[in-house]
Parts: structure tokens; sequence; C-alpha cells
């Protein structure tokens, strides 16, 4: 069903490619949560920075510098938590608006834990899967390493105009 869904999607955008409507709902129809979520969790387990930096919007892979290397910290900092953590992940909280002209960003939190014996972590990622009207952004707009117990951000990569909610 959702690949004859797809398909009449795409056959209406090619008659109306400049469609903001159709554009979401494409968006929204094609994003594979679980397979987003398990691409997230395996690219951390194999260190595998290229991979999380494909993932990223355009906008952090512009704009911060040395992206690889702050990948490469992120990952340090998850490496310090220990090899024997339990990881689980669940999608939580969302963002959705649509302004002018029917412009529409629509965003969703993707948390994993870490837990272990002696302490509990959480990855916080703020995931884009609509944006209509520039569809580069969508993907990592933050992520965000926290340490529960001491409820302490440890490590935040972030897109310069808007890791969370509305940007231009």
């Amino acid at each position: 069903m959702s690949r004859i869904l797809i398909g009449f999607y795409a056959f209406l955008l090619m008659l109306f490619p400049s469609s903001k409507q159709l554009i979401a709902q494409y968006q929204s129809i094609t994003f594979d949560s679980i397979k987003t979520a398990n691409a997230v969790v395996d690219a951390i387990a194999t260190r595998d920075i290229e991979a999380i930096k494909a993932m990223m919007c355009k906008n952090i892979k512009d704009n911060v510098p040395d992206l690889l290397g702050e990948i490469g910290k992120l990952f340090d900092a998850i490496d310090a938590i220990g090899d024997e953590a339990e990881v689980t992940w669940e999608w939580s909280g969302g963002y959705s608006e649509t302004r002018d002209g029917g412009r529409k960003i629509g965003q969703s939190g993707l948390d994993i834990y870490f837990k272990d014996s002696g302490r509990n972590y959480a990855l916080f990622i703020s995931w884009e899967i609509i944006n209509n009207f520039s569809p580069d952004e969508r993907g990592m707009r933050r992520i965000s390493l926290f340490d529960i117990e001491q409820k302490v951000t440890v490590f935040t990569i972030s897109a310069t105009n808007g890791g969370i909610g509305w940007h231009d």
C-alpha cells in the first residue's frame, strides 16, 4: 500500500512540482523512522563519522568548523560511557508549523539512551523530517549527549539557525 501511495505522490509531483503541500506529504510518507533510528545507532556503534555527517542538515554541514573532528569528539564522549551500556531508543515530541505561502517544517525528536551499571546518558537528536521550501535542511539539526544523573549536556553539535523549531 505504501509503495502505491509513494508512487501516486511521485506522479502528482511530476504534474505539480511546485506544490508545497504535495512536497510536504511526500516527505512525510517516505520518511522511515525505524530505519533512520537504526542507522543512527549503527553509525554510533561502528564509529562511522561519514554516515553521521551524511544524516546532518545542510546548515550543520556548511557552518560547523571541522565537522568530522566534532563528530569524532562526540564519538569519544560516547565511548567514555563504556562498551557494556544497554542501548535503547524512542521517537519523542515533535514540532510542525506551516507559514506564509504554505512553507512547512516538521521535526521530531530521536532519543537514544545508554544505560550501564554506573551512569545513564541520553543522546537527544532533533530530526527535520519535512521541509518543503529547503529540502537540503532535512536531517539532523541538533545532536546532544546528556548526562542524565548530573543533568548536564556533555557535547552538542547544532545548526546555527534553528536547531529546534522554525528557521528560514
